[in-house]
């Protein structure tokens, strides 16, 4: 019976952890020793990039506060979407703990050489309507997790700025004691592929 009971112990606690890295979402913050076991679970592919990828204050309102390393980056399998998804995980160099997660979808992540990136797309409409059909499922996740949303209406908004083609956004954010959660939908249809269609979840702590 002793020997047992450890044995039990250690399978609960594996299920616990395979439970939590096989979620889509990282609601808690983690350090950066946990982000492959949280990757792992999904199956991701890790991306290496040549280029510094950094982060402004618009995008993360604490960006100032924290000295942010190059993000760790991976590519998750479609998973039954038709948008692959690309997660950054930024965290500070000082302490290694994660303060920012970014989840992209964007079907330019898969695209593999110029001539797929221009091939027109003859019916935008569509594939609009399958944007937002991903947003509004992503919504739904969204509140099982965290409940109602405290900003945001989720309407289809036009936005404009000199020098730029105008361009739409659908948003929503939760706040749950020190974590928000910004959910939105950008689309600037500027032809072809060549447009843009992008739904980003950002998962950053006060």
């Amino acid at each position: 019976m002793k020997r047992i009971i450890p044995l039990l112990i250690s399978i609960i606690v594996t299920v616990a952890l395979n439970a939590q890295t096989t979620k889509f979402f990282q609601f808690e913050q983690i350090h950066f020793s946990n982000i492959s076991n949280c990757e792992n679970g999904l199956n991701s592919e890790e991306q290496c990039v040549s280029y510094k990828v950094s982060v402004a204050s618009d995008y993360f309102p604490n960006a100032s506060s924290f000295n942010l390393a190059q993000p760790n980056i991976f590519d998750r399998p479609k998973q039954g979407s038709f948008i692959p998804c690309r997660v950054n995980y930024y965290y500070t160099e000082e302490d290694s703990i994660v303060r920012l997660i970014s989840y992209t979808r964007d079907t330019k992540n898969s695209t593999t050489n110029f001539k797929d990136l221009m091939e027109p797309i003859h019916n935008q409409s569509e594939k609009l309507d399958k944007y937002n059909s991903e947003f509004d499922q992503l919504v739904n996740d969204l509140r099982k997790e965290l409940g109602e949303p405290v900003e945001g209406t989720g309407e289809m908004n036009i936005k404009r700025e000199p020098g730029y083609s105008d361009w739409y956004e659908r948003k929503y954010v939760w706040k749950k004691e020190e974590t928000t959660v910004e959910l939105f939908m950008l689309w600037s249809e500027n032809g072809g592929n060549l447009s843009t269609y992008k739904i980003r979840t950002k998962v950053y702590w006060n």
